[in-house]
């Protein structure tokens, strides 16, 4: 399988957000939300873009604390994190006005706990800096941030992540894998999969072994008796059945 990273609807979509952002009227509207449920390639989608464009990327955790955030923040930057609070912000504040680096903070969920004291510490140094901060969670995240109405304000742009739609089945499927995969393989890839890239990705690597033992053109009738992929959510595999042949 190539090592490509395929801008499906959903990266599309972010990118548009991020646009929004970066042409804002009010300057400290400098956030940008991606949410939706697993699945859906969110974390995929803004590591690729952070490191194409030189931003420090962050995964929230349970209980973390506003100090904990700038030391882990200092640490990606290269920044000393020792000594006070204070002294650990102005470093911080420091390197963000002189690099204008974007900040990517993922399971932003974390960051709300305690009257959303994390996200408050981020604001601090967004309001500022007017950097770009983008954040990343499910879709649970939406009624809380809205709770904090100095935080709410300040998002440029929401972009929502969806399942896979089969033209994002087609298109991973025409990058990603080294052989041909018929268009029935790829509907039956986004039907068993529901849309959940992890999966259609496995499938494609099953569709793409079948193919390099036969002529590089791959359908669901070569797939028969095959595990394409394998739902542990659901427990469930996908086996494909007998295709019936036309005049049967």
């Amino acid at each position: 399988m190539k090592d490509l990273f395929v801008k499906t609807s959903n990266y599309v979509a972010f990118e548009a957000g991020i646009n929004k952002a970066l042409s804002r009227g009010a300057m400290e509207a400098t956030n940008v939300l991606v949410y939706g449920p697993p699945g859906t390639g969110k974390t995929e989608n803004i590591d690729y873009w952070a490191v194409q464009n030189d931003a420090i990327h962050l995964r929230a955790n349970e209980g973390w604390t506003p100090r904990q955030f700038m030391k882990e923040l200092a640490t990606k930057a290269g920044i000393d994190s020792s000594g006070s609070a204070q002294a650990l912000f102005e470093r911080l504040l420091s390197f963000m006005v002189g690099t204008g680096t974007p900040l990517v903070v993922d399971e932003v969920n974390f960051c709300l706990a305690e009257n959303a004291a994390v996200m408050e510490k981020i604001r601090d140094f967004s309001d500022r800096t007017e950097t770009l901060v983008i954040y990343a969670g499910d879709e649970r995240v939406i009624p809380k941030i809205g709770r904090h109405a100095q935080i709410a304000s300040r998002f440029a742009a929401v972009v929502e992540f969806k399942m896979a739609s089969l033209a994002d089945v087609r298109l991973l499927c025409d990058e990603l894998a080294e052989v041909q995969i018929a268009d029935d393989l790829a509907s039956y890839l986004h039907q068993q999969s529901g849309g959940r890239v992890r999966n259609i990705i496995d499938g494609i690597a099953v569709a793409e072994r079948i193919g390099k033992k036969t002529s590089g053109r791959v359908g669901l009738a070569d797939c028969e008796g095959m595990e394409m992929m394998f739902d542990w959510q659901t427990r469930r595999s996908a086996v494909v059945k007998a295709v019936r042949k036309a005049g049967q």
